[in-house]
């Protein structure tokens, strides 16, 4: 097993599929929940697969709870702890216009891209 920090892609996969808008700041948060992401990924997981999570955000950058889970990985552990990682990465910046979006969807996979 590898033990990987930060393990949340290479923020492209955020930018692409998860985060819409400023591509900037689509990387800022991928970057700021891959920080925060620890997960030992087994050296037998084939594919990459990933966990999607929605996430409405107060004016303050904090999330307004339930985080909802829209679709898991298959991996319940990777799952918490891109969980943990995103709990950990509040207050989330505001974007270039100095607002935070009142919601974001973000997709984590276990390897990086």
């Amino acid at each position: 097993m590898r033990r990987i920090a930060g393990s949340g892609g290479s923020g492209q996969a955020a930018k692409r599929e998860g985060i819409s808008g400023d591509p900037g700041y689509a990387n800022k948060i991928a970057a700021k929940i891959k920080s925060n992401t620890i997960f030992n990924v087994p050296d037998n997981l084939t594919g990459d697969p990933y966990v999607q999570y929605a996430l409405e955000l107060l004016p303050d950058g904090s999330i307004r709870h339930p985080i909802r889970k829209l679709k898991s990985s298959g991996i319940p552990g990777f799952d918490e702890a891109v969980l943990s990682a995103i709990e950990k990465s509040q207050p989330f910046p505001p974007d270039k216009s100095g607002k935070v979006p009142s919601s974001v969807t973000v997709i984590h996979k276990p390897k990086d891209q």
